[in-house]
């Protein structure tokens, strides 16, 4: 009634969350499409559409996700397209990202370097791209693709906010 959608009909574009709520304790392995949020405490392996790890959350293991963000606490290595730390976020080991977004106060400590987009991906793009100039488009190239340097030292970062 009044345009109200049923509750047990979800609309498609809702994206399944699994919690692990604050106080349990895990180990294993998480292989999913949809969200994963982490309020408690997991050691093992995720593998998901996008990762949340809370204020109470604490992942020791390995992350891969299109994107991660993080309020809480990492031990190990993240393998992410997007990379968000809030103010609370501590992170210690590896992370492999495109884009990495760190808020004041966050803390990181090990390697961080950007990778590139999936080679897979950019081929298809350049593929499209001279398919449409040999049709007589004239026109800047749609996709430009340079060398990006890799940091491979260990850094210590801590964001503190401007006075």
């Amino acid at each position: 009634m009044f345009g109200s959608t049923p509750k047990d009909n979800p609309s498609p574009q809702t994206k399944e969350e699994s919690v692990i709520a604050r106080g349990l304790s895990l180990t294993g392995e998480i292989t999913g499409s949809g969200i994963v949020r982490l309020d408690g405490k997991f050691e093992g392996s995720i593998s998901c559409n996008e990762l949340i790890i809370g204020k109470d959350g604490e992942l020791e293991g390995t992350v891969q996700a299109d994107t991660v963000l993080i309020h809480g606490q990492l031990s190990g290595e993240i393998r992410a397209t997007s990379v968000t730390l809030s103010k609370t976020a501590r992170v210690t080991g590896n992370v492999y990202h495109e884009v990495l977004e760190v808020k004041a106060g966050a803390t990181i400590e090990g390697h961080y370097s950007r990778t590139k987009p999936e080679k897979a991906d950019i081929s298809a793009r350049l593929v499209a791209h001279q398919g449409a100039k040999s049709q007589g488009a004239s026109r800047k190239p749609a996709l430009h693709v340079a060398d990006q340097k890799q940091d491979t030292g260990p850094v210590t970062t801590s964001v503190q906010p401007a006075e």
